[in-house]
């Protein structure tokens, strides 16, 4: 199930570069030629005889709408002859398994298929090649939790992209694993953000390390090299808040065009590593605005992002209800109540229509009556 999401996952990616546009015969059928080739720079030579895979991705389904298979030749060549031709976002992907580990091209496109460079790698599980080009720190909310003690909720949102030459999958871990990372100490309720149509498509594991206070998140998901789209991993935590905080974020690769984003309210950040934008941000309509701050320099490998939070929000955004077993009770019974009011208005309104019903049938009836009264009088 998760194979056939990962293709709508990754919708409207372009491969680098282009390709002469096939020829379409007048049955409407094309043919896709490539070549696998090595992508490893110190790789072994790829063995002979590799099945290959094509499906052929039509948006309007949720599966592909056909499936072929080939075998490679021995300088690793392949052909698909008589496929149907393809416009618009529909798109087609091939795939072979290499190195222990299933390996695809991305969306190949009509324009792209006349003769595909299908470069495969070996993998690591090292994070060489693989960096964070970008994304936030965002303190969404202050939420007062059941011990009256105030807890910031973050989600943060991490961009990454790999120009290694090995596919980045630690595949004798269990489970399997590629680019991963801690939480600052201290963090707890760790869980991954998914779209909301896209709760298939959780693929983090979230560990918990008592020994240091921290949190692993992992990605189950191999980084491919030179991905045309970076991989984004988003995850939500909340971080115990007296009246400051302090942000010891550290990455295990390079870092850059990092954010942190915090409400205009009366909660500022102060670290030599970030500096205010002039604009304020605002993600939606009913929400505060948010003051953001700028990574001022690139991270090397190893090194944290660190800054602190300072100052206390304002009745706005701390005053939520304490998250206290008696206030979920309320809440269950406040829900409760709506839903017997919902379904008493219910009930009521169809006993209302049904008498409604009643009494127009019987003035048709009688309506009707009448006139055939009328009827027999005048004849």
């Amino acid at each position: 199930m998760r194979r056939w999401f990962l293709w709508l996952g990754i919708l409207g990616l372009l491969l680098i570069g282009s390709s002469p546009k096939p020829t379409i015969g007048q049955d409407g059928l094309v043919s896709i030629s490539g070549k696998i080739i090595q992508g490893t720079s110190s790789g072994q030579p790829l063995p002979q005889n590799l099945p290959i895979e094509l499906q052929v991705i039509s948006v309007s389904q949720k599966q592909p709408s056909e499936i072929r298979s080939a075998i490679t030749a021995n300088n690793g060549e392949f052909t698909f002859e008589n496929v149907p031709a393809l416009s618009g976002n529909d798109f087609y992907i091939l795939y072979t398994t290499y190195d222990g580990i299933r390996q695809s091209t991305p969306p190949l496109y009509a324009d792209q298929v006349d003769f595909v460079a299908f470069p495969v790698y070996e993998t690591t599980s090292q994070l060489e090649g693989a960096e964070i080009i970008g994304g936030s720190i965002q303190i969404n909310e202050f939420a007062v939790m059941r011990d009256t003690s105030v807890a910031l909720e973050v989600v943060m949102e991490l961009q990454i992209v790999h120009h290694g030459d090995r596919i980045i999958y630690a595949s004798d871990a269990s489970p399997p694993v590629s680019f991963h990372f801690e939480l600052p100490i201290g963090a707890y309720s760790v869980a991954e953000v998914t779209p909301e149509d896209s709760q298939d498509l959780t693929h983090l594991h979230l560990q918990s390390r008592p020994e240091t206070g921290t949190t692993l998140v992992a990605d189950t998901l191999p980084l491919i090299p030179n991905w045309p789209r970076p991989r984004i991993i988003r995850v939500t935590y909340l971080l115990p808040y007296p009246d400051e905080a302090i942000f010891d974020q550290p990455f295990p690769v390079p870092a850059d065009n990092l954010e942190v984003w915090v409400p205009s309210d009366t909660v500022y950040v102060e670290s030599k590593g970030l500096t205010l934008v002039e604009e304020d941000r605002v993600l939606a309509s009913g929400r505060p605005e948010y003051r953001v701050y700028r990574q001022n320099n690139p991270l090397p490998a190893g090194e944290s992002l660190i800054f602190a939070l300072q100052g206390e929000p304002s009745e706005a955004l701390s005053g939520a209800r304490p998250a206290t077993a008696a206030s979920s009770q309320e809440d269950d019974d406040s829900g409760l109540q709506e839903l017997l009011l919902i379904v008493g208005g219910v009930v009521a309104l169809g006993i209302g229509g049904g008498i409604w019903l009643i009494q127009r049938r019987r003035t048709a009836a009688m309506a009707a009556m009448l006139d055939s009264s009328h009827e027999t009088d005048s004849t």
